[in-house]
């Protein structure tokens, strides 16, 4: 059997750590609290330098989806109150910033528009064209070539020629003079238009 061990466990622990580490924040001066969350941004900041890029994509989604989870159970007026407490922050930031960080960050704004309506546009092009190519599937299918030979086949009534395939269901063609009732009489050239063919 084997012996138990004696002591606390790693949960026990790490929640009586978790108790005094607020205790000391409650009783803490605003200079220690500065100085604490300074140095809690300071490893942060150092943390994110030495990530990989996997790690970083990692970082970021799993933030995501937490603020995502955060936004979608928050009441009505949670989410007032978060988004005025971000319009302040915004605001005295803007009040803040030097005409240089001002130009940067309105550079920024607009490349970023920029981006975005060139993805709007490129994504409307491929959607026009997918729909192009679709109709065009179907207003217009793939016709197999047809030959319909010479046109070397002589009406006996007028003289005109025609393709094999055009006879109607009695074998005669009719499309020329209608079974020898339009024929055509021969018409007098002017000297000068015959002069022109020849």
């Amino acid at each position: 059997m084997p012996k138990r061990k004696r002591g606390i466990t790693g949960d026990v622990a790490s929640r009586r750590e978790a108790i005094r580490k607020r205790e000391r924040r409650v009783v803490e001066t605003e200079e220690q609290r500065n100085s604490r969350l300074s140095d809690m941004a300071q490893r942060g900041q150092e943390r994110r330098a030495e990530e990989t890029e996997e790690q970083r994509n990692r970082r970021l989604a799993v933030m995501g989806q937490r603020s995502q989870q955060r936004r979608a159970e928050e009441t009505e007026e949670q989410r007032n109150s978060r988004l005025a407490v971000m319009a302040q922050r915004g605001q005295r930031r803007r009040a803040e910033e030097t005409d240089e960080q001002r130009n940067s960050r309105l550079s920024a704004m607009l490349q970023h528009a920029r981006e975005r309506r060139l993805n709007v546009i490129e994504g409307q092009n491929h959607h026009q064209i997918q729909t192009f190519y679709a109709a065009r599937t179907v207003l217009y299918p793939i016709v197999e070539d047809h030959n319909c030979g010479e046109m070397d086949n002589l009406c006996l009534k007028c003289g005109g020629l025609y393709f094999r395939d055009e006879k109607n269901t009695r074998g005669i063609y009719t499309h020329c003079c209608h079974n020898g009732n339009i024929i055509e009489q021969a018409s007098v050239y002017p000297v000068e238009m015959k002069g022109l063919m020849d």
